[in-house]
């Protein structure tokens, strides 16, 4: 199912801001695709909040995010 609702994303961008080289490598496919969230349980070694318009956020803020949405698409 994931797999079926997935886009494959090279960037053509390189970032050096996250301390770890391998989670540059995450937020330049967030970036590169419009993400508008990178979903990780490691948020200290990314910018904070949100780089680039893609808010950094931990599991539980980005299922409460759906959570909020799905309610207001019922409520419409």
């Amino acid at each position: 199912m994931l797999l079926a609702q997935s886009e494959w994303i090279v960037p053509e961008i390189h970032l050096g801001v996250c301390p770890d080289p391998s989670d540059n490598r995450f937020l330049e496919c967030a970036v590169a695709s419009g993400a508008d969230y990178l979903v990780t349980k490691n948020i200290r070694h990314f910018p904070p909040k949100e780089y680039a318009g893609v808010k950094i956020v931990r599991i539980r803020a980005f299922l409460q995010a759906l959570e909020q949405t799905a309610q207001r698409n019922l409520s419409s």
